[in-house]
């Protein structure tokens, strides 16, 4: 589910597949509501490069992902050796794009 570049010892295993299931939960059982938000002009365009460079579909499932991501690190579900390799390679990759 998340790829870390390494096998998942069975704890890391059980984290993905609740992380499976709450993605599931959220994006087919749940119905949309609508929430209004207020976000910074530099945020925004941010999301629109994020939609630009075809990484998602528009600036709404840009913020459901980020929302997922909240629920997943409060809730525990995302290890923090996930998530500072998810932080590196982000870093990383947006380096490499500034330098081109």
């Amino acid at each position: 589910m998340i790829p870390t570049g390494r096998k998942l010892n069975k704890i890391e295993q059980r984290q993905n597949s609740k992380i499976f299931i709450l993605l599931i939960y959220y994006s087919i059982i749940m119905s949309d509501k609508t929430v209004p938000l207020k976000l910074p002009s530099g945020l925004v365009e941010e999301l629109d490069e994020l939609v630009e460079e075809g990484r998602f579909h528009n600036r709404s499932e840009v913020l459901r992902h980020g929302a997922r991501i909240v629920i997943y690190i409060e809730r525990g579900l995302l290890p923090l050796s996930v998530k500072a390799e998810h932080y590196a390679y982000d870093e990383i990759k947006g380096k490499f794009e500034r330098l081109r």
